[in-house]
């Protein structure tokens, strides 16, 4: 009896991620799934604002806060990653920014938001995830 094998050309990418180490095996399945997470929320994040009572100047200002927070933390962050155990800085970071989406669903006014928004874009330690994955790559690829 002939086998067949089912050839999925949309998921050529996941041979690539199969023939990498085991670390970085869960860095991508752990990364695929956060971001599959946070793209749910964060695309009805506004929305979400708006109900609790946010004006769409409040949402405005909302993104804002995120996205500077993210900024200005990230340029330290690379310093950080320098210093200090990057699997450990990876960790510390997926446990700072795993609270946010329960601090976004446990909210009653859109003010309550601000410290999960907080947590979740503190990029000090974010760094770490991509020194890491460039340090832990095999040098031929």
């Amino acid at each position: 009896m002939e086998r067949r094998r089912i050839r999925l050309k949309g998921f050529s990418f996941l041979k690539g991620v199969f023939s990498l180490p085991r670390d970085l095996q869960l860095i991508f399945l752990a990364s695929f799934l956060w971001d599959c997470g946070g793209g749910l929320y964060y695309s009805i994040l506004p929305v979400y604002i708006r109900d609790l009572g946010g004006t769409i100047l409040e949402v405005g200002l909302f993104y804002v806060l995120m996205h500077a927070i993210y900024f200005s933390t990230m340029i330290f962050g690379g310093f950080i990653a320098d210093r200090y155990d990057r699997r450990k800085l990876a960790i510390l970071y997926w446990m700072q920014t795993a609270s946010a989406p329960l601090i976004y669903s446990f909210a009653t006014n859109w003010q309550h938001l601000i410290p999960g928004a907080i947590m979740y874009n503190v990029a000090l330690l974010s760094p770490a995830i991509d020194v890491y994955i460039a340090a832990a790559a095999p040098k031929e690829r």
